[in-house]
């Protein structure tokens, strides 16, 4: 009875294993065909994204540091030692060229330069007394010499006092504002001590450096934008001037900008960010970063064309604004390039997923 039990019930068992098996493979039809629904009946097609190729206006502009300079500057400091008699101007005050500003006691000079005018006037009268006298033949050439000789060093002496005493008053060597007194009336000062500054201030001076391989594209009369900390407008400078030369540590060039300061809103030593548009296109073609595949010195992006297949387009790069990057050669306005997929090779077939319309694609660029 055991072995016939036995016998029986195997038939029962294959029957369920193969029922089973049945069953799995039946639902694994239909979860492919469910999964084949859900991708358009395209099993084993790559979805991408793709964006239409619009020409658009681009400036290709460098953000650089600066920074900003007085167009005239000086510490003022005296010619000559002596005491301050008085003090013409105010801590920040705006002066004029000539401005007598600090006055030093001259009096020890005046007097010494009275002294010396008196001896002159009678050094003259006595030569013109020898000179007569040489003429009539009473005296010889060399004591005629000496009082002319004697005049001309008292004259000597007269203008060198003239120049230290006009040493004695300082002006304002240009328009400018002054900055804060360091000194008081009644010291005694020396040409090592600074009395105070003078900033010429409109217009000012930027400077800044651009890589070497921007030399050739920037020139005198230039237009760049710059701004600074502190103030939410933008302004504005004209290149004046390059340094004639490379700088062989950063390998840069400097250059520097006028920058008009009316207003006098800016200030000497202000750190500023510079915008220097270099090149303005009116049609040229940007492509998202994205989209861009690179090996060596080769460069290519796909396109998908009418029959939905993605083909290989090698392009010249040219310039990187943000996210997206410039074309040069290798695609034509109405290419829809591929922004987004994975895996692609020439000539594969894929499906598109989403198309950026070319007015939003313009938009973006700009």
């Amino acid at each position: 009875m055991k072995r016939f039990f036995q016998i029986s019930l195997l038939p029962l068992l294959l029957v369920g294993t193969i029922g089973t098996l049945t069953f799995l493979k039946v639902f694994s039809r239909e979860e492919a065909d469910a999964s084949d629904s859900r991708g358009g009946g395209q099993k084993g097609v790559p979805a991408v994204t793709v964006e239409t190729v619009v020409p658009t206006a681009l400036s290709e502009t460098i953000a650089l540091n600066g920074t900003l300079y007085s167009s005239e500057s000086i510490d003022l400091q005296s010619e000559m030692s002596g005491r301050i008699a008085s003090i013409h101007f105010e801590d920040g005050q705006k002066v004029k060229a000539g401005d007598v500003l600090v006055r030093l006691d001259d009096r020890e000079l005046r007097a010494e330069a009275a002294s010396v005018k008196a001896k002159l006037e009678l050094a003259k009268r006595q030569a013109q007394r020898v000179t007569s006298l040489f003429s009539r033949g009473l005296i010889s050439e060399n004591e005629r010499d000496v009082a002319i000789n004697e005049q001309d060093v008292l004259s000597a002496q007269v203008d060198l006092l003239k120049v230290r005493i006009s040493r004695a008053v300082l002006r304002a060597p240009f328009d400018g504002r002054i900055g804060l007194r360091e000194v008081s009336p009644g010291a005694i000062i020396n040409p090592e001590v600074t009395i105070s500054s003078i900033q010429k201030i409109d217009p000012l001076h930027l400077e800044f450096s651009v890589p070497e391989r921007y030399q050739s594209m920037v020139t005198p009369g230039m237009t760049v934008s710059l701004r600074v900390a502190g103030h939410d407008r933008t302004f504005s400078g004209t290149i004046s001037a390059a340094a004639p030369r490379i700088d062989e540590n950063t390998r840069s060039l400097k250059l520097r900008a006028i920058v008009p300061n009316v207003e006098e809103t800016l200030l000497p030593g202000n750190f500023a960010t510079v915008s220097l548009p270099l090149r303005e296109y009116d049609n040229t073609i940007l492509v998202p970063a994205a989209a861009l595949e690179q090996s060596g010195n080769l460069a290519w992006v796909f396109v998908v064309d009418d029959t939905s297949v993605a083909k290989q387009r090698t392009v010249t790069v040219g310039t990187r604004q943000s996210d997206r990057i410039q074309i040069l050669s290798g695609l034509n306005a109405g290419d829809r390039v591929v922004s987004r997929g994975i895996g692609l090779t020439d000539g594969m077939r894929v499906r598109v997923a989403s198309s950026p319309a070319a007015g939003n694609a313009n938009e973006k660029n700009q």
